[in-house]
């Protein structure tokens, strides 16, 4: 079971760095709400046609506390993205965006107090070997040091950082408990329906949102559908890999495993636009390598 999800979580984590690639060329022309509206406006049908032709003759039995789930951690997930918007409000951004990495542990903490979520000894080592790598490779990549990070730690942007991640943290650990409240034996069946009921639930909010606060981006993101919907397939076929994943292990677990796209954003910009690599980062990168392998054979 944990080949599956492990190759899940890797496969999620590529598919989202293609999905930045395709999205950083819209910031330019829409604000961020617009940009994170096409993820879920493109990506529902998408979705819907997998379910549709996968599971489309099988029933589930949904009890309430599923749709509070979703609902809640549909909101967090909005929430974590307002808060990421944040970071680059004040001088110590690349300081708040760095924080925002600390999504693993905190998945781990919040989804332990709040429904009890096993954390074995090896698993809480390699998240926190993790979490050191993938802090080494963000502080390298924001040119900022560790201890810049924690002098830092009281900044508007720093504790935007923070409660993005705990606003992640909280959305990953929701969206597991909705998967499992699902009445099924099949972690693909109950991964999908989750994300098609999130999914609805995102798109009604920010639908709304950009009507009220900024109708003139619905413009934009019509002139620019081609890129928009290949950011929603693209985005959604990522979460489908986490939201199957989280149905077959601790959401920490494969937050984790998912940090493995800093590694490849890392490789993509040496190898392709020729960017430096410091010593520090490639130090990161091969811990979050290393933890990935050893999650594969003791998790």
């Amino acid at each position: 079971m944990q080949v599956i999800w492990v190759g899940l979580a890797v496969a999620a984590a590529g598919l989202q760095l293609a999905r930045n690639a395709v999205q950083k060329s819209l910031k330019s022309v829409m604000n961020d709400w617009a940009v994170t509206w096409t993820r879920f406006v493109f990506g529902w049908p998408w979705v819907a046609l997998v379910y549709g032709l996968g599971f489309g003759a099988d029933s589930v039995q949904i009890p309430v506390q599923f749709w509070i789930y979703c609902t809640l951690g549909g909101v967090a997930q909005i929430g974590g993205t307002r808060c990421l918007m944040g970071c680059f409000s004040g001088r110590q951004f690349a300081v708040g965006i760095t924080l925002t990495k600390l999504e693993s542990i905190l998945t781990a903490l919040l989804a332990f107090l709040l429904f009890q979520d096993p954390l074995s000894g090896v698993g809480l080592s390699l998240i926190l070997m993790g979490m050191l790598g993938v802090l080494m490779v963000s502080a390298g990549q924001q040119h900022v040091s560790l201890a810049q990070v924690w002098g830092a730690i009281r900044s508007p942007a720093a504790l935007y950082g923070m409660a993005s991640g705990v606003c992640f943290a909280l959305a990953s650990a929701l969206f597991r408990q909705a998967n499992l409240a699902v009445v099924s034996g099949d972690p693909f069946l109950r991964g999908i329906f989750t994300l098609l009921v999130v999914l609805s639930i995102q798109t009604l909010i920010l639908t709304v949102m950009l009507g009220v606060f900024y109708p003139a981006e619905f413009g934009k993101v019509r002139r620019y559908w081609r890129r928009s919907s290949m950011v929603g397939i693209l985005g959604v076929s990522a979460s489908m890999g986490w939201f199957i994943a989280f149905g077959m292990t601790n959401a920490a677990y494969v937050k984790m495993v998912g940090q493995v796209d800093m590694v490849g954003a890392l490789l993509l910009g040496y190898f392709v636009f020729k960017e430096r690599v410091s010593r520090v980062e490639v130090m990161g990168m091969v811990l979050v390598v290393l933890v990935v392998a050893l999650a594969s054979v003791y998790l």
